[in-house]
């Protein structure tokens, strides 16, 4: 199972405070990407999931101010980085 705790003894980690909507989230992010980047220095092995993209954060804020349909079904966020869409989307109530 998880545990922030263990994650933050193995790695350092910095809160990196973002506000969507008018909402404030903390998501714990890597202090630095080194430890998850191979000595290949390849770019295919990119660490996508440790960051947070712009993209997301806009993508989340427009999301967050559209109304929530009466008969919402599931939402599926299919993306790269720390998951701050998925978070948004879930704050607001859908599943």
């Amino acid at each position: 199972m998880f545990s922030l705790a263990a994650f933050e003894r193995e790695y350092e980690t910095e809160k990196q405070p973002i506000t969507i909507a008018g909402r404030k989230f903390e998501f714990y992010t890597p202090r630095t990407l080194d430890p998850f980047i191979p000595s290949s220095g390849s770019i295919s092995e990119f660490p996508l999931w440790a960051k947070i993209w712009q993209g997301a954060v806009v993508l989340a804020d427009y999301f967050a101010r559209m109304p929530v349909p009466e008969n919402a079904g599931r939402l599926l966020e299919i993306g790269a980085g720390i998951g701050v869409v998925g978070v948004v989307a879930a704050a607001r109530g859908d599943s």
